[in-house]
């Protein structure tokens, strides 16, 4: 089958964006169209949902050491060093 051309890429692309993410896989799964506007359909939803991932993602977190998931390394890394203080101290006072 031949690669549909640029203009038709284009139409479908404007097509995709006026009927939406829900709209576009509902499509896609009841897949009544051609196959080349089948895969332009799953490229534009990849795409789609590759910017709204990283839209959201970049919105909710915040610097690295504010982020929540560092800040379960960073009282692991407090509580080490807090033991090896600790210890080295006790070790002081034994020799």
């Amino acid at each position: 089958m031949a690669k549909p051309s640029a203009t038709r890429l284009a139409q479908w692309k404007r097509e995709f964006k006026e009927l939406g993410t829900e709209q576009v896989r509902a499509g896609m799964i009841v897949g009544g169209w051609e196959r080349g506007k089948r895969e332009a359909a799953r490229a534009w939803l990849e795409e789609n949902d590759t910017v709204n991932w990283q839209a959201e993602r970049a919105t909710s977190r915040g610097p690295f050491f504010m982020n929540l998931r560092s800040a379960k390394w960073w009282g692991v890394a407090l509580i080490v060093i807090l033991v090896v203080f600790g210890g080295l101290r006790i070790l002081r006072r034994l020799f």
